[in-house]
């Protein structure tokens, strides 16, 4: 299923990917901040979540964000990502295909960011 949605996927997080490239092999953990995420039937939303940045020794960087929001309508997880939107992940003006998120049925969402150096 192609789901026609205009926004891109974004997460406001200038200072936590910048926090997160000088400090390799850590996490960095933000509660409060704003990220963006796709709603089960169709459009976006923007809200406080907790996120997490983790570096790798290898330079590779994911970015995760938690929010609540609604449980689904499917009465069943509902999953977005790069090939079922076309849109990529956006932190800081870096842009990646390799994301994912995730609606539980009880409205737990989680949206992860890899980013390969």
């Amino acid at each position: 299923m192609k789901v026609s949605i205009k926004p891109i996927v974004s997460l406001c997080a200038t200072y936590l990917f910048a926090t997160g490239l000088a400090m390799a092999d850590s996490a960095v953990v933000i509660d409060g901040n704003n990220c963006g995420l796709f709603l089960e039937g169709g459009g976006t939303t923007s809200g406080e979540g907790l996120k997490v940045t983790t570096n790798s020794s290898n330079g590779n960087i994911t970015i995760t964000c938690s929010q609540k929001l609604p449980p689904t309508d499917a009465g069943r997880s509902v999953i977005f990502n790069y090939d079922n939107t076309g849109r990529e992940c956006s932190v800081s003006g870096f842009l990646t295909k390799d994301w994912h998120q995730v609606i539980s049925r009880s409205g737990n969402a989680k949206l992860t960011c890899h980013y390969h150096d």
